[in-house]
């Protein structure tokens, strides 16, 4: 990510599944639903078809300030509370669980404890010497 980000000269940003999956369903939510957000500039943006978050993010700032009713102040505030939004932590279930490797075929332990320590073979490798 970081090399292609040198390369293109463009912030790449990168995601896991399930944080991916909650950015899709958070550009879903009405923009009235968002706290923070007056619910005058709310119903405001929705009269001009911005009803949610992914309409006011699709959305030119300047068509925006030529509402009427909207200025700089109130989008500025809007736009902060959506950011405050999706931004927020959110920790799932699904973020918590540990990856079961056995279920792909992968063990992870050591067979024998004396084989993979280092203290162990070391010993081993004196005592054959001797």
């Amino acid at each position: 990510v970081n090399l292609a980000s040198k390369i293109t000269e463009y912030k790449i940003d990168a995601y896991g599944v399930q944080q991916y999956e909650r950015i899709q369903e958070d550009q879903k939510t009405p923009i009235c639903d968002i706290e923070g957000v007056d619910i005058k500039i709310a119903k405001i943006l929705e009269e001009s078809g911005i009803s949610l978050v992914s309409d006011l993010l699709d959305s030119d700032m300047e068509s925006l300030l030529n509402l009427k009713g909207v200025d700089d102040e109130a989008l500025d505030s809007i736009y902060e509370s959506v950011q405050n939004y999706v931004e927020r932590k959110v920790q799932t279930q699904n973020e918590e669980e540990e990856i079961d490797f056995s279920s792909l075929g992968i063990d992870l332990k050591p067979e024998n404890k004396s084989n993979s320590d280092p203290e162990s073979k070391l010993e081993k490798s004196i005592s054959e010497e001797e």
